[in-house]
């Protein structure tokens, strides 16, 4: 009995604790299961997130190697960019050079053309081109820079009238008479320079005779009051005595009255007949008359 009666208290321990012990096994079971289905979901979740670590690192890659690669592409393009503009520049100095060329190709066109013209016109009138010498009628030039020194210019004009219409007028005046006084002049170192003398302008193939001139007319114009043929002027008052001497050695061609001995002081003179003398260097001016009859 008392085995009986300490037997349903066991049993009833024992049937206490299975109950409980059981009841704990489903409830560690249940939390084992879920603690499972927990673990499963964040596996799945950390696998997830590893996967889209992994895209997101791949697409990382992707967007730095598209990156870069436009960035190659902008910094090629910004090179060519700068060649093309270089290449712009070097083609505009290249057509400044260009048409400062033709620029002065027509400056050189329009000068030789505007020479030529300016030739042209000079042949054609040499007074534009104001080079001016005195010249003989003959064709002499005379030079003030090679008249030699100690030697004395005079020109001889002869003045010529008488009847008019005739045929048989003879001058009164004989060429040889005039040579040979012309000779004893240069003996005593005048130089004599026979028929008139004129200012002309020139050029290298044509001359023009402009102003005044030293000519058979002279002792109507050059003097004030005129005079009449024949007569002497001089233009330097030290120079009296080579004008007497001229009218010395002239005095079997022709006599010279001493009132038609004149000395004209340039100074009185208008500028042109001041550029003759000047241009000419001549220093007596000798005007004979030769009447016909």
């Amino acid at each position: 009995m008392f085995l009986y009666w300490c037997a349903i208290p066991c049993a009833a321990l024992v049937i206490l604790l299975g109950v409980i012990v059981g009841k704990d096994e489903l409830s560690v079971r249940s939390v084992m299961q879920q603690a499972r289905s927990e673990a499963s979901r964040a596996k799945e979740t950390a696998s997830d997130a590893l996967n889209t670590s992994k895209q997101v690192n791949a697409d990382t890659v992707e967007t730095k190697r598209r990156v870069a690669e436009l960035k190659s592409q902008v910094e090629g393009g910004f090179a060519q960019a700068q060649k093309l503009t270089e290449q712009i520049r070097l083609a505009q100095e290249k057509i400044e050079s260009q048409t400062q060329q033709v620029q002065h190709l027509n400056q050189q066109v329009q000068a030789v053309t505007t020479a030529k013209n300016v030739t042209d016109i000079y042949r054609a009138y040499p007074l534009y081109g104001q080079t001016k010498v005195a010249r003989l009628q003959s064709g002499e030039w005379l030079d003030p820079t090679t008249k030699p020194a100690g030697v004395r210019y005079v020109s001889l004009n002869i003045t010529i009238g008488g009847s008019t219409g005739t045929t048989t007028s003879t001058p009164s005046l004989s060429a040889e008479s005039i040579a040979k006084a012309t000779a004893a002049l240069s003996d005593r170192k005048y130089h004599v320079l026979v028929g008139p003398v004129y200012t002309n302008v020139t050029t290298s193939v044509s001359a023009q005779p402009i102003g005044m001139g030293l000519d058979a007319g002279s002792c109507g114009y050059w003097p004030e009051p005129p005079s009449e043929p024949p007569c002497i002027m001089y233009f330097n008052e030290s120079l009296k005595g080579a004008a007497i001497e001229v009218r010395d050695l002239l005095k079997h061609v022709q006599a010279v009255p001493d009132d038609r001995v004149l000395y004209l002081d340039p100074k009185r003179l208008n500028a042109q007949k001041r550029e003759l003398l000047t241009l000419s260097a001549v220093d007596v001016v000798v005007v004979l008359s030769d009447v016909l009859h």
